[in-house]
């Protein structure tokens, strides 16, 4: 059996390249880990901060997280609002272009 060119560790030119893969793969997520880790670590002072400023504006007792929902509740009840509104613009318009026209007629 053919095992080709032996390395300088008595492996074969494959293996050697298959582990340098394997080591350049596992630093990579070693890497990956590290920043992700850094990024969450920054994501929490950041999530601390803005609850210290909402305590701030509104009061110790309130709760953060509480608030967050509530404010993301009205954004979405604008923009159902906004959406009522337009397609009420619409159906003026629509009126509007019908009362030219017999106005015209």
């Amino acid at each position: 059996m053919n095992q080709g060119p032996k390395g300088r560790t008595g492996r074969s030119d494959s293996v050697d390249r298959t582990l340098d893969e394997l080591e350049r793969s596992v630093e990579t997520l070693i890497e990956g880990h590290t920043t992700t880790s850094d990024r969450l670590r920054a994501a929490e002072e950041q999530k601390e901060k803005l609850h210290e400023l909402v305590r701030a504006r509104v009061g110790d007792d309130a709760d953060p997280d509480s608030f967050v929902r509530r404010y993301r509740e009205l954004e979405r009840r604008n923009a159902e609002l906004r959406d009522r509104l337009e397609a009420g613009r619409a159906g003026i318009d629509r009126t509007l272009a019908r009362l030219r026209f017999l106005e015209e007629s």
